[in-house]
């Protein structure tokens, strides 16, 4: 099975909270999915395209036109991931 976490657009979340110092302070950054290239700007100086937003991994995965629950869009990062790709096609 293709999972997020083993795909080249995968960045994973983020959470903390203030512990001691800062109770009650939490915040929650969850996974993004890299895969939609879609260019928004061109850096006039550098020449460099900077793409849109990241979506959120469960959102991309939800929606068939993106990624979906077969995983369209995924590419491979880590050595699960290709065995994830090799698995499929038998």
């Amino acid at each position: 099975m293709k999972f997020c976490k083993d795909c080249k657009h995968y960045e994973a979340g983020v959470s903390s909270h203030g512990g001691s110092l800062l109770p009650g302070f939490a915040f929650y950054i969850p996974a993004k999915c890299h895969a939609d290239k879609t260019p928004v700007s061109v850096d006039l100086v550098t020449g460099e395209t900077r793409s849109g937003i990241p979506n959120d991994c469960s959102l991309v995965r939800l929606s068939e036109l993106k990624c979906g629950q077969s995983g369209r869009l995924f590419e491979p990062a880590t050595l699960d991931g290709r065995l994830a790709a090799l698995g499929d096609k038998q």
